[in-house]
């Protein structure tokens, strides 16, 4: 699909430099905007991809009986870090009375 730009064809290194046109007198401003944002969904879907790597990595080690020694060095602390965060009680136990 082709960027257009005050009725001209313009390519992604073009956007920065989009003129304003002669007859309405706009700029590409909000071409400059879909960049960043661009640019942004791309590192969020980097850092998602990255967290689901993780997360599959964690699950084969856990679900896998010959891994029993890495999931205990490497799952359970982790996931007891994270149950404290999520808590709150930093380590903590509560009273039940």
């Amino acid at each position: 699909m082709p960027n257009i730009c005050n009725g001209r064809f313009v390519q992604l290194g073009d956007l920065y430099s989009c003129r304003p046109s002669r007859a309405t007198g706009r700029s590409c401003a909000n071409h400059k905007i879909i960049v960043i944002l661009l640019a942004a969904v791309q590192v969020i879907k980097v850092v998602l991809l990255a967290l689901t790597l993780l997360a599959m990595l964690a699950l084969l080690i856990a679900v896998t009986p010959d891994l029993e020694d890495e999931r205990v060095a490497t799952v359970t602390p982790v996931m007891n870090w994270i149950i404290q965060r999520v808590s709150g009680n930093n380590g903590q136990r509560r009273s039940r009375g």
